[in-house]
């Protein structure tokens, strides 16, 4: 309990420091309000028309790009990945823009700014605006989410339209309104730039819509094998309960399996800053720096992920650091990473992530083997070469 109160006493430091005291309260009021049933959702937004503007494709060469993000904090891997993707296209001489849609957190633009150089990337450059704030015209408007992709799809100007697709984000939801409002959004006449084949291929196949495909990447100055001892049974679990497809209660289920099979194996939780009771003994840590989570990748036996949509930036992290890695056998990770070879693929049930976790437990020469041929792979995967691809895909599709 006293733990539980240190996490909500250092959130709401971390929020003032951040976004102010105004701001804070005002957060603060919002999700009491939401916990009482009091405010509906509002999706106004779903009624933008679609833009009559004509559209030109981009120029050759470099040019003005306005990427339009939804609301964000520490932790979210979707927005990691949109930063460190416009810091390398900034440093191809594109002009980047990062417009935030209502509505944020944030008390003015150059806080979300500071937040992304301090918890981000620190090689971000780029200017912020809010919606509406005088954002200029742009060769490029750039979606990143499906409330984005209603806003590029009505903005005004000549610029060509794309749509950063990293997930599919109808799945985030049951199925209901807000499902099909975010599987409306791929019938839209944007140029998809997905995060992996799999969602290329269902994009295009499913949707009828332009796409190409880029990998995830990992930061070679943040995550490599530290020099210190490897641990003989712990297994780092990313443990982010509050994202559904991340599977939080399948993992606990599977860990509580390795427990029965084998009480000496021990447990790091990590990913969020609270965490529900488990029916074993773990440590529990908060939202971990870079450095920290290379630290534990180098340390831990064993990586467990689940991925039940598109993978995460999570398995090349923990490869890199040359952790093996046991995740989801899913179309998505069947043509990313070869089963047994490089990675550990489960079935999604408790009893078979238990089984590929206990067989790397027991088996150091079968951990070390996986690990060479993970780290092998990932070192080619960068994010400058990610970047290189979809400065290509803006120019072609």
């Amino acid at each position: 309990m006293t733990g539980k109160i240190y996490s909500i006493f250092k959130r709401l430091y971390i929020n003032l420091r951040s976004y102010g005291l105004v701001t804070t309260c005002k957060t603060i009021g919002l999700l009491l309000s939401k916990m009482m049933y009091v405010n509906r959702q509002n999706y106004d937004f779903v009624l933008l028309p679609p833009t009559s503007s004509s559209k030109t494709k981009v120029p050759t060469g470099a040019f003005a790009q306005n990427w339009y993000i939804p609301d964000f904090d520490i932790g979210s891997g979707g927005h990691s990945t949109i930063f460190r993707i416009a810091s390398f296209l900034y440093k191809m001489g594109h002009q980047i823009r990062i417009v935030i849609i209502p509505p944020t957190k944030f008390s003015d633009p150059t806080r979300a700014a500071k937040l992304v150089r301090d918890r981000f990337t620190s090689e971000f450059e780029g200017d912020f605006y809010f919606l509406g704030d005088g954002v200029p015209d742009a060769d490029a408007h750039i979606a990143t989410s499906w409330e984005t992709a209603y806003y590029v799809n009505s903005a005004s100007g000549s610029g060509d339209r794309f749509y950063f697709v990293q997930d599919f984000e109808p799945m985030f939801f049951p199925m209901g309104a807000e499902y099909v409002f975010a599987e409306n959004t791929y019938r839209f006449d944007l140029k998809c730039i997905a995060a992996s084949p799999w969602l290329s291929q269902m994009l295009h196949q499913r949707y009828g819509a332009k796409a190409g495909h880029f990998l995830l990447a990992y930061d070679s100055q943040q995550y490599f094998p530290e020099n210190i001892a490897r641990n003989k049974k712990t297994v780092a679990f990313y443990a982010r309960h509050l994202t559904a497809r991340r599977g939080f209660d399948l993992g606990v289920l599977a860990l509580q399996l390795v427990y029965q099979a084998d009480p000496d194996v021990e447990f790091v939780f990590y990913g969020a800053n609270a965490y529900p009771d488990v029916p074993m003994p773990c440590s529990k840590s908060e939202i971990l720096s870079h450095s920290e989570l290379r630290s534990l990748y180098s340390s831990a036996t064993v990586g467990l992920v689940i991925s039940l949509t598109n993978y995460s930036l999570i398995p090349n992290e923990m490869m890199a650091c040359g952790l093996p890695v046991v995740d989801i056998d899913t179309e998505c990770m069947r043509g990313l990473y070869e089963h047994n070879l490089e990675i550990m693929l489960s079935l999604p049930n408790p009893e078979s992530i238990a089984e590929n976790i206990l067989s790397l437990l027991k088996n150091p020469v079968k951990c070390k083997d996986i690990s060479l041929q993970a780290l092998n792979k990932v070192r080619e995967i960068t994010w400058d070469r990610s970047a290189i691809q979809i400065d290509k895909l803006m120019h072609e599709l």
